[in-house]
């Protein structure tokens, strides 16, 4: 368990690049000696990594009359570099409470594999490849069965066709999910237009019948300012980086009514490109 002192410097954190879904860190937070009553509290940590992508997530308290609560570290979080964190307390009455910004710094990893999840954000295409090892598993085991037994092998070819129709499907949705990603890495600063706000979205239907979207904009507005979401009813995931020459930190938040609001520190307008993932 790792101590948070709220009023104090803290030290450095360490962590291995893509180690998502195996390091939940716990910290208890303290005032003095004593720990921070976290009853009827949210606890955020709010980050820019070394991409300068802005992110935030809940902590889950564990103990809250001891100040205990858990921390699950996404893929957002572990790009290789330092990443910047700053834990924030917001009781549910009002106000918040700030510790000194810390650093999480990443090592590199030998593993030459590409992470796709963040928060949520890729769940429906880890999903969607899952199925598509178990489809490709039952392909084999028919084929053994129609090898042993010719009176069996029209069945068996029918089913081999049955399962080869589904595995295309599903490579026609991780194609289009790779196509929704270059729309994503295409967004030109050369969009924005002054006091405008420039919008677009992709839609996958999934296997289970659910739609998942991705909504994405360049928005020029100053801090505070709100974008309504078209189709998004169930927000999964949201990002905000500043378009600005000089680096300036985004901060995103979801709220009722599917409005995503965004708070920075400069006086005035910045352009500010937003994503949105969820279900439709």
């Amino acid at each position: 368990m790792i101590i948070i002192q709220i009023d104090k410097k803290i030290e450095d954190l360490h962590a291995i690049e893509h180690d998502v879904k195996t390091r939940f860190p716990v910290f208890q937070f303290r005032y003095g000696l004593a720990p921070y009553d976290l009853t009827d509290c949210t606890v955020r940590i709010y980050g820019i990594n070394s991409l300068v992508n802005s992110f935030f997530n809940d902590l889950e308290i564990i103990n809250a009359k001891q100040g205990i609560a858990k921390l699950q570290l996404t893929d957002t979080m572990l790009v290789k570099g330092t990443t910047k964190m700053q834990f924030v307390i917001m009781p549910n009455a009002g106000g918040q409470l700030k510790t000194k910004i810390f650093n999480l710094i990443n090592g590199e990893s030998l593993v030459n594999s590409e992470a796709l999840e963040g928060s949520d954000e890729y769940k429906a295409f880890e999903e969607a490849l899952k199925k598509l090892d178990g489809f490709d598993g039952r392909l084999t085991t028919v084929e053994e069965e129609a090898s042993k037994n010719k009176e069996g092998l029209n069945t068996a070819n029918t089913k081999i066709q049955s399962n080869t129709s589904t595995i295309e499907e599903l490579r026609r949705l991780i194609n289009e999910a790779d196509s929704k990603i270059t729309v994503l890495e295409g967004l030109k600063d050369s969009l924005v237009v002054t006091g405008t706000s420039r919008k677009g979205s992709e839609q996958i239907k999934m296997a289970d019948g659910k739609t998942w979207v991705h909504e994405f904009g360049i928005y020029n507005t100053t801090s505070g300012g709100g974008v309504t979401l078209d189709y998004i009813k169930d927000i999964r995931s949201i990002t905000a980086t500043c378009q600005a020459t000089t680096a300036q930190s985004v901060a995103v938040n979801d709220e009722s009514n599917n409005v995503i609001r965004f708070y920075h520190s400069y006086s005035g307008n910045l352009n500010i490109r937003w994503n949105a993932w969820g279900y439709k």
